[in-house]
């Protein structure tokens, strides 16, 4: 939350790029630091492994701390009178409340793909190596397409990028629904990892876009918040529907819905933000 509203705070030439950058950074470092703790388990017990993450976290904390030049706050806290100034409340907006969903759709619904994997394959009668597979693969593409993501925002603009990113998503829980199988699996975890490397960047931007830098912060943290409670319920409301024997074909036909109903609700704030620019 911090790397990604500072990077989109501060930049405004190459935006997008910087964004894509910056979400990567969580998954290199979940590819990077099991292999790098396994390694280390080879010649070190577990305690001092930990011993040595903790070092160099300090004196990674230690060097931002000293050396870095850290940008001040974009907006000030008081008025000439100095009397407190009250920052808006986005929860207060109508467009807050019409893009939120599409912002969300891409975790809410992943995040019950995940979970419930076993049944997934199980219902679209594919294999679980397939889908370990297929995961994996969908882990290595984000990188390349989060920085192309990055790219096309800076040079076709966010407006665009915001009305384009969540189809390759929305195809492949439709085929994944509709022929089953490896296939679908394999459709569904790529049309996933093209999506989601793209959404950081789009979701920052836009909200760049239509608050400002000086309440991105305030904004980000609005949405972070509605992302950790949707992804919380997510797992309850599938396991319900699994239960009464709903299959998974059938939910993966409820998400395309959802983010159908989620698209068209932003539609009007995405405009709202190609007249801002």
């Amino acid at each position: 939350h911090l790397g990604s509203t500072l990077t989109a705070r501060e930049f405004t030439i190459n935006r997008g790029r910087a964004l894509g950058i910056i979400s990567l950074a969580m998954p290199s470092g979940e590819i990077i630091l099991p292999s790098l703790t396994a390694l280390l388990l080879l010649w070190l017990s577990w305690q001092q492994v930990w011993w040595c993450i903790l070092v160099f976290l300090i004196i990674l904390w230690l060097y931002l701390f000293i050396f870095v030049d850290w940008p001040d706050a974009p907006q000030e806290k008081k008025d000439a009178n100095n009397q407190h100034i009250h920052s808006l409340n986005p929860m207060r907006e109508l467009r807050f409340w019409l893009l939120i969903p599409m912002l969300l759709v891409l975790p809410m619904t992943l995040t019950g793909i995940f979970i419930f994997q076993a049944q997934l394959t199980h219902d679209l009668g594919a294999n679980t190596s397939t889908y370990a597979l297929a995961l994996t693969t969908m882990g290595l593409i984000r990188f390349p397409i989060a920085l192309l993501g990055g790219r096309w925002i800076d040079e076709l603009g966010v407006s665009l990028l915001a009305r384009l990113y969540l189809l390759p998503y929305a195809v492949a829980l439709l085929t994944a629904a509709l022929i089953g199988g490896s296939l679908g699996i394999w459709v569904l975890m790529l049309g996933a990892g093209i999506a989601m490397s793209m959404s950081t960047a789009v979701g920052d931007s836009l909200l760049v876009s239509l608050w400002g830098k000086q309440h991105l912060g305030r904004v980000r943290s609005l949405k972070s918040a509605f992302l950790v409670f949707s992804t919380g319920i997510t797992p309850a409301l599938l396991g319900f529907s699994l239960d009464l024997g709903v299959h998974f074909q059938s939910i993966l036909i409820s998400m395309l819905l959802f983010l159908i109903i989620a698209w068209l609700l932003a539609q009007a704030p995405i405009q709202q933000a190609q007249q801002q620019l």
